[in-house]
């Protein structure tokens, strides 16, 4: 998979391959974490976008119905839309959107008439008054008029605003690049096919479709997410809202959501226990509205054991499958360099076993040398790509491959640590002098 970015808030330009694990390197404002919510916006503002739109117009011509009186009754209970008006409503959609008809106007008064022949109850209301039979005429046309209104918006200006409210959403209304002359671009493609996305004024003004997404993005930030799973969702942004609908997911509506991948993802947890619980060591449960690692409540846990257990809840409940995305953003902050080895080894696992696409950003060398370390140990090196950020003199960031010369991001890396050893060699020098 790639992904190409074009002048995307800070990042002026970046052509990213995207498969299996990808580290990126860089110092502090070089537009690192752009690319994790690039790819979070662009995958979760599409997945299964048709059906989306399908299931949002649907719902919409049914409020339409219910305002206008139409209650269907075959089980003699009034103010209930039945499966057949749904799937008649479906079937109607997909018709007008795939040019599956020859006049709009029949297609929708049929629909209409259908469900206002004399063997079905009609209700047609103002207020208290109820119009005569007689006016079912002009009932018919006003309902149909509604109905095309929403039915020939179209699909692809729906699309467009779906994915400009996602994208501003997570950029804070800040899309294109601080330079207002520049249009910004989104190029997925994979297998050769593409997804292209376009930018103005911060406003989609294209979207060229030749992918359907389907697999679900997880973005990881902040492991005090964990805290709020009790917590309404209000306030909260989309990046924060999915990650905790996966780490609180319910079953009790459907039983049966998920159990395969459950059942699966929990052999993979047997094979990387021993490094879960050389971190996680405990059971998960709930009392009451508090979740508990043992007897202690989650929000008392350290910092680093709840980054650990983010990624053991959403793996062990099911809602993380095989081959969605996962996004980490700076894994390495709260974690020991002991933990850090630990965490990165996990993350190699994961993408093994569930062949996941992972996204990583970090500033850590102890952790980009256990991801080369261990991917090489555990056979998935040809897997992983590594890349290095960087501003030029007008803030404007490129970011680079560097597979061929990882040993860039070790030096930049190494040059804090080199300032450290000097000052101690010149404090040395400083007291040998003074004696």
């Amino acid at each position: 998979m790639k992904f190409l970015i074009k002048n995307l808030a800070k990042i002026k330009e970046a052509d990213i391959e995207i498969d299996g694990i990808t580290v990126i390197c860089g110092n502090n404002n070089t537009g690192k974490t752009t690319v994790g919510k690039a790819l979070f916006a662009v995958f979760e503002s599409t997945l299964n976008i048709y059906d989306r739109i399908r299931k949002e117009i649907a719902s919409k011509i049914i409020n339409v119905c219910q305002k206008r009186g139409l209650y269907i009754n075959y089980s003699s209970v009034h103010d209930k839309i039945d499966d057949a008006l749904r799937f008649d409503i479906y079937n109607l959609i997909d018709k007008m959107y795939s040019n599956d008809y020859n006049d709009i106007d029949l297609l929708i008064n049929n629909f209409v008439k259908k469900y206002i022949r004399d063997n079905v109850d009609i209700i047609i209301t103002n207020g208290n008054y109820i119009l005569p039979r007689k006016s079912s005429y002009l009932y018919i046309k006003e309902l149909s008029d509604e109905i095309k209104k929403i039915i020939t918006t179209p699909i692809d200006s729906i699309k467009k605003e779906i994915i400009s409210r996602y994208f501003n959403s997570i950029f804070n209304e800040q899309i294109n690049n601080t330079d207002e002359n520049n249009i910004a671009s989104i190029d997925l493609i994979i297998k050769g096919k593409t997804n292209k996305i376009i930018f103005d004024q911060n406003k989609c003004k294209n979207f060229n479709e030749e992918i359907i997404i389907g697999n679900n993005i997880y973005y990881i930030d902040n492991p005090f997410i964990i805290d709020k799973i009790n917590n309404s969702s209000n306030g909260y942004t989309l990046i924060e809202k999915k990650l905790l609908d996966s780490l609180t997911k319910d079953y009790s509506n459907n039983m049966l959501e998920n159990i395969i991948d459950s059942v699966q993802n929990k052999e993979i947890l047997d094979k990387i226990e021993k490094l879960f619980d050389d971190a996680v060591n405990g059971k998960i449960n709930k009392m009451g509205s508090y979740y508990y690692l043992d007897k202690l409540r989650f929000e008392n846990l350290s910092t680093g054991i709840k980054s650990f257990l983010i990624i053991r809840m959403i793996l062990g409940n099911g809602v993380l499958k095989k081959k969605d995305l996962l996004v980490l953003d700076e894994p390495e902050i709260h974690l020991h360099p002991e933990w850090q080895l630990l965490y990165a080894e996990t993350i190699v696992l994961l993408q093994k076993y569930l062949d996941l696409t992972i996204t990583i950003t970090t500033h850590s060398p102890y952790f980009l040398e256990a991801i080369n370390g261990y991917s090489k140990q555990h056979k998935i090196h040809n897997k992983v790509n590594f890349y290095f950020a960087e501003a030029d003199d007008n803030n404007n960031v490129t970011i680079n491959n560097v597979n061929d010369n990882i040993n860039l991001i070790f030096k930049k890396m190494a040059d804090p640590l080199k300032k450290l050893r000097n000052m101690r060699i010149e404090e040395f020098d400083n007291s040998k002098s003074k004696e």
